[in-house]
């Protein structure tokens, strides 16, 4: 069960933030037109490309840590990614419901995949020690 939440965590993150990345790149060329172009603009800040960075990067680690094709790390790394994204996703959402200007989760569905991310990662922390 651990190595499937690990599996599903990790798609999740590498997949949502490559998504995400392709947005911010077709709006910064000036793809697509009024609001949607002005929010992957102003969205497109260093703090929430960070965020995307460190999404992919901690995906890609945990898929290679499950699939067993990178080196062998410790747990406490694989921990350390975990709560690196934990973090993470927690700033997100509480930055959905303050209101903060040019916020990761802008509106509700990227909220609500944020949440689920949240939980997936809790959970995995939860349950496993990351053997």
């Amino acid at each position: 069960m651990e190595r499937f939440l690990f599996t599903i965590l990790g798609l999740m993150l590498v997949v949502e933030s490559l998504a995400l990345l392709f947005g911010v790149v077709l709006s910064e060329s000036g793809v697509g037109e009024g609001d949607a172009a002005q929010v992957g603009v102003a969205w497109s800040s260093p703090r929430n490309i960070l965020f995307l960075g460190l999404d992919a990067l901690t995906g890609f680690l945990l898929l290679l840590f499950v699939l067993g094709l990178g080196p062998r790390m410790s747990p406490l790394v694989v921990v350390g990614m975990l709560g690196v994204a934990l973090i993470t996703h927690s700033v997100r959402e509480v930055e959905f419901w303050v209101g903060t200007a040019g916020a990761f989760c802008y509106n509700r569905p990227l909220e609500v995949l944020n949440f689920l991310k949240l939980a997936l990662i809790s959970l995995v922390l939860f349950l496993g020690d990351g053997e």
